[in-house]
């Protein structure tokens, strides 16, 4: 809401249109409206969803057409985003399925260009979309459904979705032979796509990428389905997201020859398909940092906010690992056991992927067994101190990266103490070693 409200921000991204409020009336106008949301009389002026209107078509115009620059649109699809999203919630009662769903993917749509994707996934949760038996319904009803969830990128949802439409217009062209010669075509395109870029995304194959901007393309061309607007509509914004996701995937963006990794995030679960900017910048490196995925890579800090994505970095920097080196395991430490059968829950579904285990261990005093097949283990920090103190020349030759989890708990002042023991005490038998150890920070301490 700051980020739509800054004056400066609105000033850039609406310009000046004499059919449309000033920066400073706009900024008035979106103010009155989230305070009509709160006290639950909200309503939404119809200037203001024009200018969003206006917006979205500044933010999505073609670069190589040289119209507006990269910040304006990028400030215009943020700015866009938040008014259909106030949109949805001020007025969602008097609209039909049809107007929410357009509304919706035009907010994803903003999201998305404005580098927002967390709110992207979460409008798909507002919005009622169909569920099994899957009734057939108008085209660009279908094609909006379809268009949501791509754009939230909810496999495990938009799968069954897409079978069931394929199915049900498989059967239209056993009687009405090839749809792209009828009214069907835009729809057709649309699901045939989707289906694609699905599988793009799932297993890497760039032939899935092709094929699915293929079929977005003649969707959006197709003459005799020139009346089935949404549906062309859907499947150009899907045409230009798929150019964005062919680098922003988890297949463009970890090494192509361990494919392995890649699977092992598309389809663990929770399935991760596409990563957020913050996470793509982190992994790519930069003159500041040496990528996190460079084997050479000892020593590395990750603060992030809670929820945004640390824990997931740290699965594929593990992942990475496992499918790229036999030369030692990762020990995984997180403060609580509780917590360690947490992560160890999630880290196991990727690394089955792999054909391999994960061992949690017991705590102090109760040595479980451990898998033959386990390259990862998830312990405590006092577990980890007591075995480096034990026999610190096994644990080095066992395990080769090491992943430390909320290591801003070395402030609190119950336990912090024990933790930033266990980090010294890691950290000085490292340190003419090539062991890699990861700091993962909701928020960094320095005592």
């Amino acid at each position: 809401m700051d980020r739509a409200l800054d004056i400066e921000n609105l000033t850039i991204a609406v310009g000046n249109h004499v059919r449309l409020p000033d920066p400073d009336e706009l900024r008035r106008l979106l103010a009155d409206t989230e305070i009509s949301l709160f006290t639950q009389q909200a309503d939404i002026e119809e200037q203001v969803l024009d200018t969003g209107w206006y917006l979205q078509a500044v933010a999505t115009a073609r670069a190589d057409f040289g119209l507006y620059d990269l910040p304006r649109q990028r400030l215009a699809h943020q700015v866009s985003g938040h008014i259909f999203d106030l949109a949805l919630q001020s007025t969602s009662t008097d609209l039909s399925l049809t107007e929410q769903l357009r509304l919706t993917l035009a907010a994803q749509v903003g999201y998305l260009g404005g580098d927002l994707t967390p709110n992207a996934a979460a409008l798909a949760h507002r919005v009622q979309l169909p569920t099994d038996p899957y009734d057939w319904s108008e085209p660009g009803l279908m094609s909006l459904e379809v268009g949501v969830l791509v754009l939230a990128l909810d496999r495990p949802a938009l799968h069954p979705l897409l079978q069931a439409r394929r199915a049900q217009l498989d059967r239209l062209r056993d009687g009405l032979g090839d749809l792209t010669a009828t009214s069907y075509g835009a729809v057709d395109g649309v699901i045939r796509g989707a289906l694609a870029l699905t599988n793009y995304l799932t297993t890497g194959s760039t032939h899935q990428l092709d094929q699915a901007e293929q079929f977005f393309t003649a969707a959006l061309n197709s003459e005799n389905a020139a009346s089935d607007i949404d549906s062309r509509w859907v499947a150009a914004h899907l045409l230009r997201i798929s150019g964005d996701l062919a680098t922003t995937s988890v297949w463009a963006v970890l090494p192509p020859d361990l494919p392995g990794a890649a699977r092992a995030m598309t389809l663990g679960d929770p399935p991760v398909l596409s990563l957020w900017p913050p996470q793509l910048s982190f992994l790519a490196g930069s003159e500041e940092g040496p990528s996190p995925l460079d084997p050479e890579t000892r020593r590395l800090v990750l603060s992030f906010p809670t929820s945004a994505g640390k824990t997931l970095l740290a699965q594929i920097l593990i992942v990475t690992h496992v499918a790229g080196s036999t030369a030692g395991d990762v020990c995984v430490v997180a403060p609580t056991h509780s917590l360690c059968r947490e992560l160890g829950k999630s880290l196991d579904r990727r690394l089955r992927t792999l054909g391999r285990d994960l061992h949690v261990e017991g705590p102090l005093g109760l040595d479980l067994s451990k898998p033959p097949a386990a390259r990862v283990s998830v312990m405590t920090p006092e577990k980890l101190a007591a075995l480096l103190r034990s026999d610190p020349s096994e644990v080095l030759a066992q395990y080769a990266v090491f992943v430390i989890d909320e290591v801003h708990l070395v402030a609190d002042p119950s336990r912090g103490w024990r933790l930033e023991e266990t980090l010294s005490l890691l950290h000085h038998l490292t340190l003419d070693t090539h062991h890699r150890i990861l700091l993962l920070s909701a928020a960094l301490a320095v005592r």
